[in-house]
């Protein structure tokens, strides 16, 4: 922990989308990730329906 491969993984990703035009990266993740994926400058936008009721999964924009 705390070597930055996450965030070089997070990075290279959107540097891959940009490259092939792609402006907005929007993906959904586990709650207990979502600060990993806001330190990265991604933000929780919305929600989608979990097969598990009452747990909805965070949607995030970055």
């Amino acid at each position: 922990m705390g070597q930055g491969v996450g965030r070089k993984l997070f990075d290279h990703c959107l540097s891959q989308c940009r490259a092939r035009g792609i402006s907005n990266f929007s993906f959904v993740t586990s709650p207990q990730a979502v600060g990993i994926y806001g330190k990265v400058g991604a933000q929780v936008v919305g929600e989608v329906p979990s097969s598990i009721d009452g747990r909805p999964i965070p949607r995030m924009d970055e």
